[in-house]
């Protein structure tokens, strides 16, 4: 299954937009949301697996049948605020995502140092 880039991203800014300290955030949390309209549920999963294995997100899931039926993410990450705070901005994603698709391979970590290079250089921080 192919990583949909745009879904983690949106992925992560409504995790940081609804996740209130102590308080898991579940699908009833994000019943009427951008995620959920615009993106099928295996696509919103696999991103979700993909955050948890990069150590982005704390999420638990829950699987019966080969099938996802429950989740529970609990916060995101320190590494997962990083990468986040680096491809926020529309202008950095945007820079970001017409790199990437001079390539047929660009994973998300590298993503993540693309953003932070960029925003590095209109900064002047490099």
């Amino acid at each position: 299954m192919e990583l949909n880039h745009d879904c983690v991203r949106h992925l992560l800014l409504e995790i940081e937009a609804n996740k209130r300290l102590g308080k898991p955030l579940t699908e009833h949390n994000f019943a009427h949301n951008y995620v959920f309209e615009n993106y099928d549920f295996d696509t919103i999963m696999y991103a979700l697996l993909k955050l948890k294995e990069a150590g982005y997100i704390n999420v638990s899931l829950r699987w019966s049948e080969g099938e996802i039926y429950d989740w529970l993410i609990n916060d995101i990450t320190w590494a997962g605020h990083e990468f986040l705070d680096n491809i926020r901005d529309d202008k950095t994603w945007k820079y970001v995502k017409d790199v990437a698709k001079k390539t047929s391979s660009m994973s998300v970590s590298l993503m993540g140092k693309l953003a932070f290079k960029y925003l590095s250089e209109q900064f002047n921080l490099t």
